[in-house]
């Protein structure tokens, strides 16, 4: 997807990746649960990278379950009125996680799949544009359709050319959704637990020690609820 990198562009999301991100990859670096102690082999960067792959893996996996899409010749799957998604605290805090990605899976926006190997993302609309990259047989993206054989895809990315046929993708169903979270309170103000547990809310221009702590609150759509 491409989509999920637009992240690091968010306010707040520098203080989600030191807070939760690289908080989370020092303890795991230390833990020798990274394959190696060695933070020049794993590092810092491509441990954030993996992180937004993993929440975008697991947002879209939700999203197929809900549409009732299944894998290209794994046979057929009833879609899900609803789900129920339990998950990590650092997988939600802040919405950079899940449940942005979930958001933006649940838009209603038009979907397709590639239905061929190599399928080509042009810098612009014209079939002798730059090849900026490829999508694999079976990926899923967002695009706008420009003409019956053009696809616009969202932010900039590029445009997918089809072919005369229009056998190089397929639109998939994609109903809207509504996406609700619930954060208990898991520790609290005056705990001697880790701090990095109290869930600091970032706020742009404020020092660290003045964010307020979820902590404090319990936090179901956003709402901060004392």
């Amino acid at each position: 997807s491409f989509a999920f990198s637009a992240a690091r562009l968010q306010p707040g999301f520098q203080a989600y990746s030191r807070l939760v991100v690289e908080s989370g990859y020092e303890d795991l670096l230390a833990a020798g649960m990274l394959a190696s102690k060695d933070r020049n082999a794993v590092t810092a960067d491509n441990f954030l990278s993996s992180t937004f792959l993993r929440d975008e893996a697991m947002a879209a996996a939700i999203w197929r379950r809900l549409m009732g899409i299944s894998k290209p010749g794994s046979g057929g799957v009833e879609a899900a009125q609803s789900m129920i998604a339990l998950v990590g605290y650092s997988h939600a805090r802040f919405e950079f996680g899940l449940p942005r990605r979930l958001r933006r899976f649940g838009s209603g926006k038009k979907r397709f799949r590639s239905l061929v190997e190599n399928l080509q993302i042009h810098s612009g609309p014209e079939t002798t544009s730059q090849v900026l990259s490829m999508l694999s047989f079976g990926a899923c993206f967002e695009a706008e359709c420009l003409s019956s054989m053009i696809l616009k895809l969202p932010g900039g990315c590029g445009y997918v050319i089809l072919d005369a046929e229009g056998k190089s993708v397929e639109v998939l169903q994609s109903r809207a959704f509504q996406v609700s979270t619930i954060m208990l309170n898991s520790v609290p103000r005056d705990s001697n637990g880790k701090v990095k547990l109290n869930l600091a809310y970032p706020l742009d221009g404020l020092p660290e020690e003045q964010f307020p702590l979820l902590a404090d609150y319990v936090w179901r759509d956003g709402a901060f609820i004392a």
